[in-house]
């Protein structure tokens, strides 16, 4: 017969003599169980058997045998508690059993202890030894001990593990928490925030070691049925990247690699992000100096402010703010000082009479003021609650708080408008001075095209004179006006010209130059039309002295166009040259008025 039918037949006939015989059980009967190794199967009964009966030495035994095979099969990280009570339960069996069992119990009962036989060297006869059985029962003990002893250690190293992990987590969520994206985890960056960062670089290393601990304690328990393996998980982007529950169990343990994200930030913040809030608070103040140094020596300090560009910086920070709002707020005050130094530069040239210079001047300041006016604009536009938490330090230290930077930029912006809008009407006044000289009920025109229509025409116009027709009843006459810097009327004068060829369908084809001598005394202007009437060039030539008015004006007819006039101080004649297909020719008008080559 096969053990397995033996074993399966010895099941049957307990079950049945259980049932037929009022479930007294029959240690012969389980035995056959017991020695087969069926502990499963022999379980129940056994105890059942010990329960009614406990003058049988080796049921203890055979108890402690299903009780040490059983932790055997538990899960040591799952199954944790019954593991340790099957032992508890083993080593509470065999002590039973190592004081029951005697030399008599083994002599009348040996059938039991057939595990223990052995051959005699001596006698060369089988036979059963209660020192064997002792010995086996104390290596026993000591083996159920010590692997209660290793479970315990290996699952407080795998709970301390899994407890740190998810104290790690917490911290670090909480942590992720507190911000939208990097721009504010670096800007709102503080103690608080370094200390939790550093509690967390602890407590994911309380971590690691606890794991190390549990490999090592794992390769001492032996055959675990775990083959755990760290699988570390960069973090990328914190906000993406939660910290979620890991099931401990699987052999592959994909954590967040905590302790690298924090430790990179924690040198961020300290390499970076403090030498850029101490550097903000020193830009600040150098431009405070210069404020002061404008104002108390009433000097330019634009060449200062191109030495305090701040560009390194500005590059630094916006590494983590790619708009940041100390710079809002340093363009700003940078743009007062750069209008403070025009209004400074202008201060000498404030009397002068210049018309032009005063003009040029004036567009100086509405250019420097309309900057100040668009950045402090840009600056209003700021969300000051939600900077003053990006900043708050550099607020802080520099500005004491939040309400001075936004008082400081509504100054900035009223104070602006307010020049804006006294410029722009000092600026249009001055246009309109530069485009008009008044004579009387007579407004002349300083620009060509004349701004609006007039009855002054004007041909030329240029920093010294102008000059031009005014048509009456279609017969023309010229005029002049000398220009001075004050645009004030001075001399002026009326001259005639040649009536038949500059009639006022004849504009376009009419062409002026003009010439001064070196000292400004005399004036030369020369009309003439590109079109000829019987093959000579029509022109109209005028002297004029700034002191005494129009000295000649005469007509002439010559036979090439007239490129450039000058004044030959020399000969005291006014040269005109001409550039023809045979090459050039110069003509002469003296002193009078007479061509005279």
């Amino acid at each position: 017969m096969s053990a397995t039918k033996f074993v399966t037949l010895s099941v049957a006939f307990l079950m049945l003599s259980l049932t037929s015989f009022g479930q007294k059980v029959k240690y012969k009967d389980l035995f056959n169980l017991l020695n087969a190794k069926q502990y499963e199967q022999a379980e129940p009964f056994l105890k059942k058997f010990l329960r009614e009966n406990d003058e049988t030495p080796s049921a203890y035994l055979y108890m402690g045998f299903i009780f040490q095979d059983k932790a055997g099969t538990r899960d040591v990280l799952k199954q944790t508690e019954l593991l340790v009570g099957d032992l508890d339960s083993a080593a509470i069996f065999y002590q039973k059993a190592a004081t029951a069992i005697t030399d008599k119990e083994v002599r009348r009962n040996e059938e039991y202890y057939q595990a223990y036989s052995r051959r005699d060297l001596r006698t060369g006869k089988f036979g059963i030894k209660l020192s064997d059985i002792q010995f086996d029962l104390e290596k026993r003990l000591e083996a159920v001990r010590d692997r209660k002893e290793k479970t315990l250690v290996l699952k407080k190293h795998f709970v301390s593990f899994g407890g740190h992990y998810q104290a790690a987590s917490a911290q670090y969520n909480e942590i992720r928490g507190r911000f939208s994206n990097d721009r504010e985890f670096f800007l709102r960056s503080d103690e608080k925030l370094m200390a939790d960062l550093k509690d967390l670089i602890a407590v994911y290393d309380s971590t690691m070691e606890d794991f190390n601990e549990y490999l090592t304690s794992s390769q001492q328990y032996g055959k675990t049925g775990y083959n755990h393996v760290l699988a570390p998980v960069d973090i990328r982007d914190f906000k993406k990247q939660e910290a979620t529950p890991v099931d401990l169990y699987k052999n592959n343990l994909a954590l967040l690699d905590m302790k690298p994200w924090a430790e990179s930030r924690l040198e961020m913040i300290h390499q970076e992000i403090a030498p850029i809030r101490e550097q903000l608070n020193t830009h600040d103040a150098e431009i405070n100096k210069l404020r002061e140094k404008l104002r108390k020596d009433s000097i330019s300090v634009a060449s200062d402010l191109s030495k305090l560009s701040g560009q390194d910086l500005l590059g630094r920070i916006r590494k983590f703010d790619p708009d940041p709002f100390p710079f809002r707020l340093f363009r700003v005050k940078t743009a007062e000082l750069e209008y403070g130094s025009v209004l400074a530069e202008a201060r000498p040239f404030r009397d002068s009479t210049s018309i032009r210079q005063q003009l040029r001047i004036t567009e100086a300041k509405r250019k420097a003021v309309s900057k100040l006016d668009s950045l402090s604009s840009i600056l209003l536009k700021s969300d000051f609650d939600e900077e003053t938490r990006n900043y708050s330090s550099f607020i802080s230290d520099s500005y004491g708080n939040p309400g001075v930077v936004r008082n400081l930029a509504e100054a900035m912006h009223e104070f602006a408008a307010r020049e804006h809008e006294r410029l722009n009407t000092a600026h249009r006044i001055l246009r309109d001075r530069m485009l008009w000289l008044v004579d009387g009920n007579d407004s002349i025109p300083l620009t060509i095209p004349a701004a609006k229509q007039v009855r002054h025409t004007p041909l030329v116009v240029n920093d010294f004179v102008t000059a031009g027709f005014v048509f009456r009843d279609s017969v023309p006459h010229g005029y002049f006006y000398a220009i001075n810097p004050a645009h004030t009327l001075a001399a002026k004068g009326k001259f005639a010209v040649d009536s038949v060829h500059f009639q006022k369908r004849q504009l376009a084809v009419m062409k002026t130059l003009t010439a001064r001598s070196e000292d400004g005394t005399h004036v030369f202007l020369l009309f003439f039309s590109t079109e000829r009437d019987n093959g000579k060039i029509p022109m109209t030539a005028v002297r004029i002295s700034q002191q005494k008015g129009i000295q000649w004006s005469h007509s002439y007819a010559v036979e090439l166009i007239p490129s450039s006039i000058q004044y030959a101080k020399d000969s005291d004649e006014l040269q005109i040259l001409a550039i023809g297909p045979d090459g050039n020719k110069i003509h002469a008008i003296d002193k009078n008025g007479k061509l005279v080559r």
